[in-house]
């Protein structure tokens, strides 16, 4: 209500100066006092989204709470989305698999990983030189299903790192088939199915359309010494 005087909003300020990776490059002074006004005449809602386009990232979003969803419509969107990843027609007799980009609940991400890893060791069964992995239409969400079920051709060890608005990094790391991020496992797995043939050479495609972990399960990748980035 508007006795509240925006606490959402002061959050949101709060949260962004603290964590945001571009925070020390905002006039805060000014958006908050910006912020202030758009919400007095248009609505918390439009100033929270002012405040996160300050920061310039383009990638800082807000999901407004939503009005309740009958219990049918419920049932029905909870219904397992598996079909995140597509093979394609092989190309002078290499593979390629399509992984797009992808969000939901654990079970939904999960399924999407095994379907992943079935279409993956299908493809590897066909060819012992290789694969391509098309990221190019990539638009990112959660990046656990998509190396959950890639994980047959990772490297064990350390494959990157997270780091925040302070510098501090929290290593992304892979021990046997678990992903862990700071010594922490990760709710996704991808399925039990190996390949019978290991990737000789992996050619990963980004494009324009790659975003966010759409960039970051290639980067995933980089340094494998038989991994080639294009696009």
């Amino acid at each position: 209500g508007t006795c509240q005087d925006h606490p959402s909003l002061d959050s949101v300020i709060r949260l962004a100066r603290d964590r945001a990776l571009r925070s020390e490059f905002v006039e805060w002074k000014e958006v908050t006092a910006k912020a202030d006004s758009i919400a007095a005449s248009k609505g918390e809602d439009a100033a929270i989204r002012f405040v996160l386009a300050a920061l310039g990232d383009h990638h800082s979003s807000y999901r407004p709470p939503q009005p309740p969803v009958p219990a049918a419509e419920v049932e029905a969107a909870q219904s397992p989305r598996t079909r995140f990843s597509e093979r394609r027609a092989a190309v002078d007799g290499v593979p390629i698999i399509e992984v797009q980009g992808w969000s939901g609940s654990i079970s939904e991400g999960t399924a999407a990983a095994a379907t992943l890893r079935s279409q993956l060791v299908d493809s590897l069964a066909a060819s012992g030189c290789g694969i391509v992995l098309d990221f190019s239409s990539n638009h990112g969400g959660n990046m656990w299903p998509m190396l959950a079920g890639l994980e047959p051709l990772l490297t064990e060890g350390v494959l990157g790192y997270f780091q925040d608005a302070h510098g501090t990094n929290r290593a992304i790391e892979k021990r046997g088939s678990t992903f862990l991020v700071n010594g922490s496992a990760q709710p996704f797995a991808g399925s039990e199915l190996q390949p019978r043939n290991a990737a000789a050479h992996i050619a990963i495609v980004v494009g324009p359309k790659s975003a966010s972990s759409g960039e970051i399960v290639p980067i995933m990748f980089h340094g494998q010494s038989n991994v080639v980035l294009f696009g």
